[in-house]
């Protein structure tokens, strides 16, 4: 039959004991109307409390198991032992959370499937020591999406999870120990990555420490901090050593049968700003590249065969790095840099993320022989008379040789653009 959530009002004395097979349920928690179906276990009512005795049933999204009390009011304890899996964090999971629980959720914007085992909710409003609330158990995400600092997507692990809060308390201590076989941060693959989330420092505010990950063969470090609040600010910083640079750079190209990747990879990249607020992030990296065939990637490839006119053969490129500040979709790419034993191609410009739009100039410089101010002398001379002027994007990139750009910059700002032709 159809029971509703809320108890009759009964007089203080009155004394019964009912146990219900229900086979469907209907009931609001926190003003969210949840309905149960294909129920099994039973329900013992008895003054001020419900006893769950084995009750699982269906939801709009996925199924759970139950055993424990729950009181009628707020004032009454809840000692609840719980199982579920769902295709979601949906509305019939988050009205059973604890309100922390939610702020870490809405804090990471997590999203995905989920699977939890035997968690324990224990809810003492009147303990006179030890926690008013506890809630740990495993919670296993499938397929599941976050944002700490970066996308996370494909993330597939478990968080081992405990809640703590003590009375006079407004936020509860948040413990996560999270395990991941695998996931996709800014759709790089990571591999059995562990780290610390908490808020034991500073309540409102989520610390996440010791990240650590394997990263195409290499390494990846870090930690940061997220805000539990309206804006949820957040802020990381990130450091990778030792990856496949090739890779990193391009995750959905591997080396094809028998091309073994190449390159190294070290990057560092230390950036905050609002989840879901593009507009928002501000930072700055840094990326050395080591032993690479340059010649390999679309971009590197454009500029050589440019450079290759003038330079010795474009395979000897094997070293790059760049510097580079982030603000909101606008990345200013402060220098950039390819080395070859004799030469250096070295430049700055400007891309767009989303895109991955370029704008970049530049130039040709010897290496050999160190002829102190007449050779930096010599290389202003030679970055007026030619550099090379790159657009498009990193995957299809467009190169154009200009020749005397101090001389046309010049005349351009003293009599203005040369106009088309019609």
């Amino acid at each position: 039959g159809l029971v509703g959530s809320e108890a009759p009002e009964v007089e203080q004395d009155t004394t019964y004991d009912i146990k219900a097979r229900p086979h469907r349920l209907a009931l609001v928690l926190r003003d969210t109307p949840i309905e149960l179906t294909d129920i099994t276990g039973a329900l013992r009512i008895r003054p001020g409390r419900i006893d769950l005795e084995q009750l699982a049933a269906s939801h709009d999204s996925g199924r759970f198991e139950g055993s424990g009390a729950v009181g009628f009011d707020t004032t009454s304890d809840i000692d609840l032992r719980l199982s579920a899996t769902s295709d979601e964090l949906g509305p019939a999971t988050r009205a059973v959370l604890p309100d922390a629980v939610l702020r870490t959720i809405d804090g990471l914007t997590l999203q995905g499937g989920y699977t939890i085992d035997d968690a324990h909710l224990r809810y003492t409003p009147d303990a006179a020591d030890g926690p008013v609330l506890t809630f740990t158990g495993p919670v296993r995400m499938h397929d599941a999406s976050a944002v700490a600092g970066v996308n996370i997507t494909q993330f597939e692990g478990t968080l081992a999870l405990h809640v703590e809060q003590q009375r006079g308390e407004t936020m509860p201590r948040i413990d996560i120990d999270l395990n991941a076989e695998f996931l996709r941060a800014a759709g790089r693959a990571i591999e059995n990555a562990t780290m610390r989330i908490g808020n034991a420092a500073t309540p409102r505010r989520l610390d996440i420490d010791s990240l650590y990950g394997q990263l195409y063969g290499g390494v990846i470090t870090g930690r940061g901090e997220v805000a539990l609040g309206e804006t949820n600010r957040y802020r990381m910083s990130l450091a990778a050593e030792d990856a496949r640079f090739t890779q990193v750079a391009d995750p959905q190209d591997p080396a094809p049968d028998g091309q073994q990747a190449t390159g190294v990879l070290f990057a560092r990249l230390d950036i905050e700003g609002i989840t879901g607020d593009p507009d928002s992030k501000r930072g700055r990296g840094a990326m050395e590249v080591h032993n690479a065939r340059m010649y390999e990637l679309p971009f590197a490839l454009a500029l050589l065969q440019i450079a290759n006119l003038t330079l010795p053969t474009s395979s000897a490129f094997d070293r790059a790095s760049t510097q580079f500040l982030v603000d909101g979709d606008h990345v200013v790419l402060e220098s950039i840099r390819f080395e070859a034993p004799s030469v250096q191609i070295v430049g700055a410009g400007t891309m767009a993320y989303a895109t991955q739009q370029v704008d970049l100039t530049m130039y040709s410089r010897g290496t050999g022989g160190d002829l102190g101010a007449v050779g930096d002398l010599a290389n202003v001379f030679k970055d007026e008379l030619l550099n090379i002027h790159i657009t498009g994007t990193l995957s299809e990139p467009k190169t154009q040789v200009q020749s005397f750009r101090g001389v046309t910059d010049a005349w351009q700002r003293i009599f203005g653009p040369t106009p088309k032709k019609p």
